[in-house]
């Protein structure tokens, strides 16, 4: 009975105006709140309950800490429902440092790029105050956001990523950080740097020239490669961008050329 209770109200709360039937939430708000007490040994039903009464935005002293248990669950999806309730229901990221290093964890080590999404979503929400308070913590955010530009194996990540750097006021540290690993000796660090430009969409007279010139000059082919696919992701179709890689399909050879090829069917100019 008590699973069919929370299925129902789970499937209902996001479609009921709670404000025009406040009789009927204060009932179901006491028997929530009875169903995730301490006397109810069922902790899926704890759960299940504290959540459902988060999504209607409320919470006592016990509910809260039935959320803030299931930040320690191996469940994936109980994470990430749970992060989702605690930011966007209920605003309490700036309460908990639990939750800031429990979105952190997921986006560095979800195996499912929907739940690394979402926490890269949620740190979007949270805003910058929330580490204004903890330069170590800002430090680390910075760090695994940076990854994310350049490593995520999934787009939609990368481009949340980068929203995630925007909103919690670091795109100028990212930006100068890009900018200084393009000029690095390492051939990782320049490769590193040229997907981040894609995926940071800086498109800056600065930064096109900059490539332009080491598409030409890098001694690594790994770099060149990257910075043929940066220019299909940024979409810019000025006559410099579409005559290098013209250039480069005719006379590269190999994977350079093939790529070339590709991105300018990404821009809509005609192949040689």
């Amino acid at each position: 009975l008590r699973w069919s209770i929370l299925q129902v109200l789970h499937d209902s709360v996001d479609n009921v105006n709670l404000s025009e039937c406040k009789d009927s939430v204060r009932v179901i708000t006491l028997v929530l709140l009875d169903m995730c007490a301490g006397h109810c040994v069922d902790t899926d039903i704890r759960f299940e309950s504290a959540l459902c009464l988060a999504r209607m935005a409320i919470y006592n002293d016990t509910s809260l800490q039935c959320l803030y248990n299931a930040l320690s669950s191996t469940s994936n999806d109980v994470v990430s429902k749970t992060l989702f309730v605690l930011v966007m229901r209920l605003h309490l990221q700036n309460k908990n440092k639990m939750i800031l290093d429990s979105i952190l964890k997921q986006l560095n080590t979800s195996s499912n790029w929907k739940y690394r999404a979402c926490a890269a979503y949620l740190l979007v929400e949270c805003g910058a105050e929330v580490t204004t308070d903890n330069p170590a913590s800002k430090d680390n955010l910075f760090s695994i956001l940076q990854q994310c530009l350049w490593d995520d194996p999934n787009k939609e990540v990368r481009r949340i990523a980068s929203d995630a750097i925007t909103a919690l006021g670091m795109r100028k540290k990212a930006v100068d950080l890009v900018q200084k690993n393009l000029e690095e000796q390492s051939e990782q660090l320049r490769s590193q740097a040229v997907i981040s430009v894609g995926t940071l969409a800086l498109k800056s007279h600065r930064f096109i020239k900059l490539l332009l010139e080491m598409v030409e000059l890098d001694p690594s082919d790994t770099v060149r490669l990257q910075i043929i696919r940066t220019f299909g992701v940024l979409g810019i179709t000025d006559p410099k961008i579409i005559r290098t890689m013209k250039d480069k399909e005719r006379g590269a050879g190999g994977n350079l050329a093939r790529e070339a090829t590709r991105t300018l069917k990404q821009l809509g100019a005609p192949s040689v």
